[in-house]
């Protein structure tokens, strides 16, 4: 029997008459309703549902996330106080208890209804906490694990492992016996975070004010089952036979699908080793190719309410999808194959192909290979940010890709995750989801309507560690093949899953000129315990197989999230693109570090680069940091100036993005390279010269603090000296690492080390984020200890903690600030940590110690022979400084940009907020130089430079 789950929008029946709780001795307390017990713990309030005869019980509780994404339950809180009247039990205390949080205050009461009990939740919260996803009650099951529920189309809808959806009720249990019923008062998200677990919001708020009491509500009953499971299909057994259907005419890049009737022998349609279909195409320059062929299960999506609900909309069918480039006429003979032997169909007709005005696929430019073209030579210049998770939400599903749209953007990620739209998280491996299936045809119809491109992420490092290796189907322990996670990359039994999986989606999806490439996965760093080295190779084997699978020649990247990636990754030759991820996690000028990743990546390279994740922070929002968005702003015209391919992805749509609405900085960067031939002419490149600066000081604050980030690397670093001078620049930057060793690792240990001038007293403050084992910290101030604290690690320690298996020991995750107070003047500062294992500092705030009345600015560019682009930036117009207005105008200065030649130029000068031309000037070059001289810039200036 399949695992389901189900979401049902039928009512509950009209409340009957209240039954008594009954107390127990433990305190507990008991419901007897006609189909089943409920059980209240009412010292770490749960409820238990039991329906009768059916060997299922399930666990509600409840939870918010806060602040750092900290976990809270219901369970873990306080009771206060509990009084019980007939059929309303009622319990009231704190929710939350760890010492650095103020806890929410909490009444819940419990009345029962016909069959069930409805649960009301009255919630305040303390003005400190910040609540970032709202409230949930999530169910856990014990031994009976078949879940089912029903659609309001009477049809049955599946939903494995790790899906997310909007919902009004869901009903859970086994076919033909009873089960249980949770009910909303209207649509909130759902998923399913696990095979046993169900999370499902039960406040349409995931923030509210402290002044405003929250009332939540969810009603659970006994509900009966349906008695049938209606079949899909998936297994045949009759004589092997085959036909199919195709259309007399398609356009050029049009979807041009056949319908196969395909019978054989198979209890697994997904599987190449027990049938196959494969297409043999000629085009019609007498070209050939094969297409893989691939099984299906119809889905409806429909929306109610706004909201997308997706059943079943058929039988299992076959498929063969393909596209043509060019008109003309397209031949097609068919094979398929099962255990039996094999048979051949030809398509009667060919199918004659006409033009149209679409631009095609996306190409590496032959002209100027660090771009993009389509196949008819136009640019492609990707702007977009990150919506890799499909799922329900007010900015989910494809409204945020219609929102971006609208505003310049044309293009996303998605995850095909096992709470995304990946496919393997079903029953066993090579079983592959339909409803995700199907979602990623939605997505891509979608993409033709609002001129959209993706880049389809196949896997993703949240599924290889912790958690998602506990419950990945790859997994020993799931049935799979793999003891660890390093085996997925070495097993042999791995691989060629793996490459049944790759076979199935080129099948589906190749076909669409809207995939702008395929991307291996989401940063490899995160799979578990597997060495770099390794994962190269196995990238070295699996890019030329896709590359062969693919026949329509799709663009391969990778990413990591170690910056720019390792070089040895990008030299494989069917790496098409390179990437970088950055999250700053400083306070510091996002434009200074967006410009050397690009430098290196254009330098290193002669390839394409994206850089497809951005954020100041990675692992919280930035909406409370820089509400107006300058990071994204900087970070964007930056990139764009300094030859990336559009603009950093940045992080959190659906809580900074889409709520603050700050698509504009997308649009503003569209407006601007809208013309710019990109991939039709060479272009380098340039620097562009800075002087002559007005003699007038910066207004006070003279003084700013010193944000030094560190850098990842498990190894020694070449120095443990690092000095800081008055501008806040550090010596030996990349050899700051942010894993400060322990006892655990003597030969990879240092202690940092830092020499700077403190112009008044301040203070030093190393940001503690993860301890590994156990930390003790002690800080030196000129050799003398100024401060020591111990960092335990396990259950109770810090704001979160997991238990590393493979290494047996635990991690804790503390995200605290530590203070030590330094005297004016020039002092050393040395860490040591003499704990067990390592502590990670992600960065150092030295107060006070940069100085800020030399002026500071920043000036990029690139420039083809056409044209010549410059993006001129006041330094301190940084989004910290803007939070905290104080950002003080550039005075006078002179910038000096390289053109190709002497003689006049028209120069356009942009406003970049949004995007907007100003002015155009005439300037003389001489030296093949133009000066141009301002008088003051606030913020940043943009420059299209023509002869």
């Amino acid at each position: 029997m399949r695992h389901l789950v189900l979401v049902s929008l039928l009512a509950l029946s009209s409340a009957g008459l209240a039954q008594a709780w009954k107390v127990a001795e433990d305190g507990d307390y008991t419901l007897i309703q006609p189909e089943g017990t409920i059980v209240v713990d009412s010292k770490a309030p749960q409820i238990i549902l039991s329906p009768k005869a059916s060997g299922l019980e399930a666990t509600y509780g409840f939870f918010y996330w806060h602040d750092s994404w900290v976990y809270e339950t219901l369970a873990k809180g306080k009771v206060e106080s509990v009084s019980c009247e007939g059929g309303s039990l009622k319990l009231s205390g704190l929710w939350g208890t760890r010492d650095d949080v103020q806890p929410m205050a909490y009444q819940m009461t419990l009345d029962a209804i016909e069959n069930g009990v409805k649960a009301t939740l009255k919630l305040r919260k303390p003005k400190t906490l910040n609540l970032t996803h709202g409230v949930y009650t999530y169910a856990s099951f014990g031994k009976a694990t078949d879940i089912f529920a029903v659609s309001p189309f009477d049809e049955y809808l599946a939903i494995a492992s790790g899906m997310s959806h909007w919902a009004k009720e869901l009903t859970y249990g086994q076919v033909g016996k009873m089960g249980i019923s949770v009910k909303l008062p209207n649509f909130l998200p759902v998923r399913v975070a696990g095979s046993k677990t169900v999370e499902q919001a039960i406040a349409s708020k995931k923030q509210f004010d402290s002044a405003d009491e929250v009332i939540a509500q969810v009603s659970f009953a006994f509900a009966k089952m349906p008695d049938e499971v209606p079949a899909t299909g998936i297994s045949c057994s009759k004589p092997l036979a085959l036909s199919a259907k195709a259309p007399a005419t398609a356009k050029t890049y049009s979807k041009i699908e056949l319908d196969v009737d395909l019978q054989g022998k198979w209890e697994n349609p997904y599987d190449p080793d027990e049938v196959t279909l494969d297409a043999f195409v000629t085009d019609t320059d007498g070209k050939t190719y094969t297409m893989p062929g691939f099984y299906m299960v119809p889905m409806r999506i429909r929306e109610i309410e706004g909201n997308e609900i997706i059943g079943y909309g058929g039988n299992g069918t076959w498929k063969v999808r393909l596209t043509a480039f060019k008109p003309g006429e397209l031949r097609v003979k068919l094979v398929a194959k099962d255990n039996t032997g094999s048979v051949e169909y030809t398509l009667p007709n060919p199918i004659t192909i006409t033009a149209s005005k679409e631009r095609g696929f996306v190409r590496v430019s032959p002209i100027d290979p660090h771009y993009f073209i389509h196949d008819n030579g136009e640019t492609h210049l990707p702007i977009g940010h990150n919506i890799p998770i499909y799922r329900a939400g007010e900015f989910g599903h494809l409204k945020g890709i219609q929102l971006m749209a609208e505003n310049g953007e044309n293009w996303n990620r998605w995850w095909l995750s096992s709470y995304g739209l990946g496919l393997e998280w079903e029953e066993g491996l090579v079983r592959y989801r339909q409803k995700q299936a199907a979602q990623v045809d939605h997505v891509l119809d979608a993409a033709e309507k609002y001129d959209f491109y993706y880049m389809m992420c196949l896997d993703t490092h949240q599924d290889f560690r912790q958690q998602g290796w506990k419950d990945n189907p790859y997994n020993k322990a799931n049935g799979g093949p793999c003891e660890n996670v390093v085996d997925w990359f070495t097993n042999e039994e791995a691989a060629k899953i793996y490459l049944k999986r790759l076979r199935y989606q080129v099948a589906r999806w190749t076909y669409s000129q809207r995939i702008q490439c395929w991307e291996f996965g989401n940063e490899f760093e995160g799979w578990a315990n597997s060495p770099t080295k390794t994962i190269i190779e196995w990238h070295r084997k699996m890019a030329p197989a896709l590359a062969k699978l693919d026949p329509y020649d799709h663009l391969i990247t990778t990413s990591w999230w170690g910056k720019t990636g390792p070089v040895e990754c990008w030299e494989i030759p069917e790496m098409d693109i390179v990437q970088t991820h950055c999250y700053t996690n400083n306070d510091l000028n996002v434009a200074k570090q967006t410009i050397e990743f690009c430098t290196t990546q254009w330098n290193n390279f002669k390839k394409p680069h994206i850089f497809a994740e951005f954020g100041i922070r990675s692992h919280s929002t930035t909406a409370d940091k820089d509400p107006k968005g300058w990071a994204l702003h900087n970070a964007n015209w930056a990139a764009l100036m300094t030859g990336c391919n559009g603009n950093p992805m940045p992080w959190w749509h659906e809580n900074y993005i889409a709520p603050l609405n700050l698509f504009f900085h997308f649009k503003a960067l569209r407006n601007f390279a809208n013309g710019i031939p990109f991939g039709q002419e060479v272009f380098d490149i340039i620097p562009i010269g800075i002087s002559d600066f007005d003699p007038v000081p910066i207004k006070d604050p003279a003084q700013r603090d010193v944000v030094v980030q560190s850098f990842a690397g498990f190894r020694k670093a070449n120095t443990d000296q690092f000095k800081i001078d008055q501008f806040g620049e550090i010596s030996d930057a990349r050899e700051l690492l942010a894993t400060v060793q322990g006892t655990g690792h003597e030969n990879l240990r240092t202690f940092p080390t830092f020499t700077v001038n403190f112009p008044e007293d301040g203070f030093f403050m190393p940001f503690i984020d993860t301890v590994s084992n156990s930390g003790h910290l002690k800080i030196y101030v000129d050799d003398k200890l100024a401060f020591e604290k111990e960092y335990p690690c396990g259950e109770g320690h810090g704001k979160s903690w997991v238990y590393r298996k493979e290494w047996t020991l635990w991690e804790s995750v503390y995200k605290e600030e530590v203070k030590v107070p330094i005297a004016a003047g020039t002092r050393t500062i040395r860490l040591e940590n003499h704990g067990k294992d390592w502590i990670k500092i992600p960065h150092y705030t030295f107060t006070g110690c940069r100085h800020s009345k030399i002026p500071q600015a920043i000036a990029t560019g690139i420039a083809s022979k056409s044209i010549t682009l410059a993006w001129l930036q006041n330094a301190e117009s940084t989004w910290y400084n803007h939070e905290n207005s104080i950002v003080e105008p550039l005075p006078k200065a002179t910038f000096s940009i390289p053109v190709p030649k002497d003689g006049a130029y028209q120069v356009e000068f942009w406003e970049t907020w949004h995007g907007k031309p100003l002015k155009t000037e005439t300037y003389q070059a001489k030296n093949k130089t133009i000066e141009i001289t301002l008088d003051t810039l606030e913020t940043d200036i943009a420059l299209k430079i023509r002869q």
